[in-house]
């Protein structure tokens, strides 16, 4: 297939959206699109694995009072695979929001 199809008709736009997502998440145009190059299954499972070792480790561990390791980070994922000082700030301005909410209620502002 060419793009010179879509023109002609013999390739429709919604043929052409299939196609891009159907394209390994390494290609240059999914890389392009995506503003930075995304991870493949493998990529993930090095993770996965990696996040087990670093569990296991932990648990082996002699000091109980080590903090327990954070997930290794995924590209552009949000809640528990963040940095954990970006987690705690948020966490932090989420319940600065909920006390600035529950005095705004109490001081008969809001319902």
């Amino acid at each position: 297939m060419r793009l010179a199809d879509l023109a002609t008709g013999r390739l429709t736009w919604m043929e052409l959206a299939a196609l891009v997502r159907g394209l390994p998440p390494t290609s240059r145009l999914r890389t392009a699109l995506d503003g930075r190059p995304a991870w493949s299954q493998t990529d993930y499972l090095l993770a996965d694995i990696w996040d087990v070792l670093a569990s296991a480790n932990w648990q082996r561990g002699a000091d109980k009072h080590t903090p327990r390791p954070g997930p290794y980070p995924r590209p552009g994922a949000a809640g528990p695979h963040r940095d954990p000082a970006e987690r705690a700030a948020a966490l932090e301005a989420a319940r600065e929001r909920s006390r600035a909410h529950r005095r705004a209620v109490e001081a008969g502002h809001l319902t």
